[in-house]
């Protein structure tokens, strides 16, 4: 669903979209570079708000 915050998931109990969102940053993150491999598999690499980057698949 791509719920930018917890508070759009109104499919969860209230309880819960507190906790999510005191536990978790939903931050959106900077792509700063993507490759796609042969079989389709696409790596990114992101920088997050306090400027880590992380690579995901």
């Amino acid at each position: 669903r791509r719920a930018e915050s917890p508070e759009v998931m109104t499919n969860l109990p209230a309880p819960l979209r507190a906790w999510l969102a005191d536990t978790f940053d939903f931050s959106p993150t900077t792509v700063l570079g993507k490759k796609t491999a042969s079989d389709v598999t696409q790596k990114l690499l992101q920088r997050l708000r306090d400027g880590s980057l992380i690579e995901t698949v």
